[in-house]
């Protein structure tokens, strides 16, 4: 499928936008450049780069929500505390109802976010796969057109 597309230069359904943007440029990159093969390089890498730094802000949040989720337990649990050691079990209860909701909220957060990641990640490294194909057939085309050993000749 990915062959027949870099043949034919029209986007194909079974490939992602990302995909058929990538080809787009790279095919535009062969029409005007010279030294085809490192630009298209630069495109395949700049292109994977950004595509990995997309997944920060998911990544980040993974790693994030439960983390205040357990500084939003801990905090409200030492005012809970002293307030026991006062006798004060109403505000002992308030302060155990913020401390278990600060849990569950980070603790969800994190889960869905890790969810999103991880599907997101596969739709990345299917494209970077699809990407790196492209490059790598683009790039036996270049070598073949520049070194044939019989070059197409009028019969």
């Amino acid at each position: 499928e990915l062959p027949l597309m870099l043949k034919t230069s029209r986007p194909l359904a079974g490939v992602t936008h990302r995909v058929n943007r990538s080809i787009r440029d790279m095919n535009q990159i062969l029409d005007k450049d010279c030294a085809g093969e490192a630009a298209v390089e630069n495109l395949l890498q700049d292109t994977t780069l950004k595509l990995w730094k997309s997944m920060d802000r998911l990544r980040i949040l993974v790693r994030v929500a439960p983390s205040l989720g357990l500084i939003g337990t801990l905090i409200p649990m030492g005012t809970g505390l002293a307030a026991l050691g006062q006798g004060d079990m109403t505000r002992l209860t308030t302060d155990l109802v913020i401390a278990f909701t600060t849990t569950v909220v980070g603790l969800a957060i994190g889960t869905v976010s890790f969810f999103f990641y991880t599907i997101r990640r596969r739709w990345i490294e299917e494209d970077i796969k699809n990407m790196e194909l492209a490059t790598e057939i683009t790039g036996m085309n270049i070598w073949r057109a520049d070194h044939a050993v019989f070059p197409e000749t009028a019969n």
